[in-house]
């Protein structure tokens, strides 16, 4: 239905939980490094991926096709953390951000596109942003619904500002859809079925009839029978940033023992605790 699905900016970050951890393990991030979870490759570095390693790789494989591979325990807590200041940042700029994965946020384009002149203008000035923070390679996609403005963002060229932008016109986000691979849809289940029925492209997959779909692959195949045509009512929910803590002792007079700063300190480190777990950090 026209209408249904919100025109949404996403930013993404590419590589953004590898580039983290070998900023936290002190590498350079032109290193080759592999993020291992339940012993395949969970994410690498660009310099990972020229040499052959591949997300989903069994770690023995790309250690092969990768001798100098720097293998990583995955740590999403570590990509969350060194995302904050990003969104920081960003919210600073633009209220009502909506992280979706560490590296990858998404806002309704309307307010931004006001306020600077148009959608080209805001996301340029989102990238601008995001790369002052140390987000490198950051790109901008704006589509209707969020299926649609993520994949914009995620296959948007690198370099230049220009290329790191990618607006899919209103209306249009069927047509950008339709020649994906299946697997963008992001099923592993639906990626290997469909092709070995001939079904290898988005614009393939939505041909079918709605009632065929729910009927061969249920409720979840229909919905994403309803993605692949453009039909994303999600909306950009924006989060509650999270409030500085803090706690403060005075000395006032000042003491000299150090049994008296401990008494002191102690009172404010519980108040301190208290505040965390109710913050539910």
């Amino acid at each position: 239905m026209p209408g249904s699905a919100p025109r949404l900016l996403v930013l993404h970050v590419p590589d953004w939980a590898a580039r983290a951890q070998a900023r936290e393990s002190g590498l350079a991030e032109h290193a080759p490094v592999a993020l291992i979870a339940a012993g395949v490759v969970a994410a690498c570095t660009p310099a990972a991926r020229s040499a052959g390693v591949r997300i989903g790789m069994r770690q023995r494989e790309a250690q092969g096709r990768c001798p100098g591979l720097r293998v990583e325990r995955e740590e999403p807590a570590i990509a969350a953390r060194t995302f904050e200041p990003v969104l920081a940042a960003l919210e600073q700029a633009l209220p009502g951000w909506h992280p979706l994965t560490p590296g990858t946020a998404a806002i309704r384009a309307r307010g931004p596109a006001r306020y600077y002149g148009g959608e080209l203008a805001a996301a340029r000035t989102v990238v601008g942003l995001a790369q002052a923070r140390g987000a490198s390679g950051a790109r901008v996609g704006i589509a209707d619904g969020l299926f649609a403005a993520e994949l914009a963002a995620r296959g948007a060229g690198g370099g230049a500002d220009a290329d790191a932008v990618r607006l899919v016109p209103a209306g249009e986000a069927a047509a950008f859809l339709a020649p994906l691979p299946v697997s963008a849809l992001g099923d592993p289940e639906l990626a290997s079925l469909l092709p070995r029925l001939g079904i290898r492209t988005l614009g393939a997959f939505t041909a079918l009839a709605e009632q065929d779909v729910a009927a061969r692959f249920g409720p979840l195949g229909a919905r994403l029978h309803a993605l692949a045509r453009g039909r994303d009512p999600r909306p950009a929910t924006p989060r509650i940033p999270p409030r500085d803590i803090d706690a403060v002792v005075d000395f006032e007079p000042p003491v000299e023992r150090v049994d008296e700063v401990a008494f002191a300190v102690r009172a404010a480190c519980d108040d301190f605790v208290r505040t965390l777990l109710g913050e539910r950090l």
